[in-house]
């Protein structure tokens, strides 16, 4: 919850056509507006290829003044038998969005994605912090700059900050 009363949780899920696959919502409630669910479990997370799903979410967090919800999550990994359209691997099955207000999901980070001329083997965002209440230590608390730090393959470490909306610098 932010300071206007804001909300964003993890919800689980019940109902017809709900499966221990799919069970499992990050949702959004702004002021008095109903809630929406902005990420679920089982579903296409925007930014991927075709038939890639989410299999969970991690942490999350949202802001004050910008009640953009910024998230982490995991892709599912098919097994080995199964087909794998969206080509999801380990190497590649995290990935952090942000939903603005108003606005569904966009992808801004994904292992194995390009940074530059870098590629991404991991990062770390809206990490717990032990006897933290929040998950906001790289997310500032008025929800207008997330803070990043990205691994690259070669070895090279690199800090992103992104002003949201949507504004990158890497240092």
């Amino acid at each position: 919850m932010n300071n206007a009363d804001q909300v964003a949780v993890l919800a689980k899920l019940a109902g017809s056509g709900i499966t221990t696959a799919n069970d499992v919502a990050l949702t959004r409630r702004l002021g008095t507006s109903g809630w929406e669910i902005i990420a679920s479990e089982g579903a296409h997370p925007p930014g991927t290829p075709t038939g890639a799903e989410w299999a969970t979410i991690s942490s999350y967090a949202i802001g004050d003044a910008n009640p953009a919800v910024a998230f982490v999550g995991k892709l599912r990994v098919p097994r080995t038998d199964q087909p794998n359209p969206a080509g999801v691997t380990r190497a590649n099955d995290m990935g952090l969005w942000v939903a603005l207000p108003g606005q569904g999901p966009q992808l801004l980070l994904r292992e194995g994605g390009a940074l530059g001329t870098k590629t991404v083997r991991s990062f770390v965002a809206l990490s717990t912090v032990s006897g933290s209440p929040t998950q906001r230590r790289t997310f500032s608390p008025d929800g207008r700059l997330l803070i990043i730090r990205v691994t690259a393959t070669d070895g090279s470490q690199h800090l992103l900050q992104v002003q949201l909306p949507g504004v990158l610098l890497v240092n």
